[in-house]
C-alpha cells in the first residue's frame, strides 16, 4: 500500500502564530487606547462637578456678604478687617484683579463645607480718603471719549460695594466671583 503525504505542513513552519501575535498586540493596544480616553472622560466630568460646586459655594459666599451689608447698624465709614469689609477701595489689588489679593491675610471665612473653604472680601468703592461718589453720580451711565463706557448708573445716592468670593474646594480647585451690590 503506497501512502501519499501532503507535503503542505512543512511549508507552513509557524506562520499561523506569528499572525496569531500580531493580532494579540493589536488587540491589546486598542484596549490601552480605550482605557485611556475612558479614564480621561472621567477625570474631566469629576473636574466639571468640581468647578460648579465651587460657584455654587461662591454664590453662598455673596449672599452671606449681601446679608452682611444688610445691617443698618454697621459702621461702614471704617474698616473691620475681622468682618472682611474695607471702607475704600483696596490697593492691595493689581487692576481690581481678585487673584491678586493674598486671600491667606485678607477676607472672611464665611463656612467651610463639602471640603471647599469660602471666603469674602467687600469693599466700599471709594477713593482712599474716603470721598465717596455715588453710584448715581459723576460719570456713571456716561462714555468717554473714545466711546467705552464709564459705569452703569442705579440712580439715586447710592453707595456701591465690590464684593469679592473665592471658594477653594477639593484638589485645590479655585473659584473667583466679583459682585457689584448697590
Amino acid at each position: 500500500m503506497n501512502t501519499i503525504l501532503d507535503p503542505a505542513p512543512n511549508r507552513q513552519r509557524g506562520m499561523v502564530l506569528f499572525i496569531a501575535l500580531i493580532a494579540m498586540v493589536i488587540m491589546t493596544l486598542g484596549a490601552i487606547a480605550i482605557y485611556r480616553a475612558v479614564d480621561s472622560g472621567t477625570a474631566v466630568s469629576g473636574n466639571i462637578a468640581f468647578r460648579q460646586q465651587g460657584l455654587a459655594m461662591t454664590n453662598r459666599g455673596i449672599e452671606t456678604a449681601i446679608e452682611w451689608l444688610a445691617n443698618p447698624a454697621r459702621n461702614f465709614e471704617t474698616d473691620d478687617e475681622a468682618s472682611g469689609y474695607y471702607a475704600s477701595q483696596d490697593m492691595r489689588l493689581t487692576d481690581g484683579d481678585p487673584a491678586s489679593l493674598d486671600w491667606t491675610k485678607y477676607g472672611r471665612v464665611t463656612l467651610t463645607e463639602s471640603g471647599h473653604e469660602v471666603k469674602y472680601v467687600i469693599h466700599r468703592l471709594c477713593s482712599t480718603d474716603l470721598v465717596c461718589t455715588p453710584c448715581g453720580d459723576s460719570t456713571a451711565g456716561q462714555t468717554s471719549a473714545t466711546g467705552e463706557n464709564q459705569g452703569f448708573s442705579p440712580g439715586g445716592d447710592v453707595r456701591c460695594y465690590r464684593v469679592m468670593v473665592r471658594s477653594l474646594g477639593p484638589r485645590q480647585a479655585e473659584s473667583i466671583v466679583q459682585a457689584l451690590v448697590y
